[in-house]
C-alpha cells in the first residue's frame, strides 16, 4: 500500500466549476492536487502543501484571495491561455520551450528528473534502465529528455504515461521496472514510505520549479516576483520551505 500521509484521490476543486466567472482581483491557481509535500490533501481531503501556504501568503500581500482549482495536468497551458486560470502552480518546470508559451516567476525550488525504482531493484544508474519498462508522468519535462536518451541507447525502453500517484503503484506491483519523476515529491513519497523504494543517484538533470502566467501578464508577473523577494528577505520564504522540507538549501 503506498502512503503519502494524505488522501490522494480527491478529483474536486478548492474553487469553482468550469466556466464560472470570478471576481476581478481573484487569483485563480491550476493546480495537481496529488504533488505531495507542494500540493496534496491530508488525511480530511484538505488541500496542503509549500505552494499553498505560499500563495495564500503572496495573495494576502496583494489583496487578492486565492481559488486552488484541480485541472488535468496535460492541458494546463491551455487552460491558463484560455483565462481559465490566471497561475500554474504544483510542481511547474522551467523549461526553454515552455518560455515560448508562458511567463515564469522567479525560481523557487531547485528540481532534478530523478529515477526511482523498488528498494530491491538491480537498477542503479540510468543506463540500467536501457531495455526496461519505465513509466513517466504525462506532459512532464522528463519525455523529451528521456525519449532523446532512449533513441541514443537504441530505442529499446519501453514506456507507459501516467499520474504520478499511479506510475508508483505501477513499480510496486512491478507492471514497470523505473520511474522517471520529479525529485521533490519522490523523496516524499519514499521518505513515507520506508523500505520501497531507492532514489538513484544519477539522474536526468536538475531544473527549477517557479510559478506560471500569460506572457501578457507582465503587471502581474512584476507584483509576485516583488513578492516573492520580499518575503525570502523577511524570512517567510524560508519558514514555509522549511515547514515541508525541513531545511533550505
Amino acid at each position: 500500500m503506498l502512503i503519502a500521509g494524505a488522501c490522494l484521490l480527491g478529483i474536486l476543486a478548492d474553487g469553482t466549476g468550469p466556466g464560472t466567472a470570478q471576481a476581478e482581483d481573484t487569483l485563480t491557481v491550476g493546480i495537481s492536487d496529488d504533488v505531495p509535500p507542494i500540493c496534496f490533501r491530508d488525511n480530511e481531503s484538505k488541500l496542503v502543501g509549500f505552494d499553498v501556504d505560499l500563495l495564500q501568503e503572496i495573495g494576502k500581500r496583494l489583496s487578492r484571495p486565492i481559488v486552488f482549482k484541480v485541472i488535468e495536468w496535460d492541458k494546463k497551458i491551455e487552460e491558463l491561455n484560455s483565462k481559465n486560470i490566471d497561475l500554474i502552480a504544483s510542481n511547474l518546470s522551467i523549461t526553454e520551450e515552455r518560455k515560448k508559451v508562458i511567463a515564469y516567476t522567479e525560481p523557487l525550488i531547485q528540481n532534478a528528473q530523478a529515477i526511482i525504482v523498488n528498494a530491491t531493484s538491480p537498477i542503479h544508474t540510468k543506463n540500467d534502465i536501457i531495455g526496461k519498462k519505465v513509466c513517466l508522468l504525462q506532459d512532464s519535462n522528463s519525455i523529451p529528455i528521456v525519449e532523446r536518451f532512449n533513441v541514443k541507447s537504441g530505442s529499446t525502453i519501453k514506456f507507459s504515461f501516467s499520474s504520478l500517484h499511479d506510475c508508483l503503484i505501477s513499480l510496486i506491483s512491478e507492471e514497470v521496472e523505473a520511474a522517471v519523476l520529479d525529485l521533490t515529491p519522490l523523496t516524499y513519497y519514499s521518505n513515507q514510505n520506508p523500505g520501497q523504494f531507492r532514489i538513484l543517484a544519477d539522474h536526468f538533470g536538475e531544473d527549477d520549479l517557479a510559478y506560471g502566467l500569460r506572457l501578457s501578464d507582465r503587471a502581474l508577473l512584476t507584483q509576485l516576483n516583488e513578492t516573492i523577494r520580499a518575503m525570502q528577505l523577511d524570512g517567510t520564504m524560508k519558514s514555509i520551505h522549511e515547514r515541508w522540507f525541513g531545511s533550505v538549501k
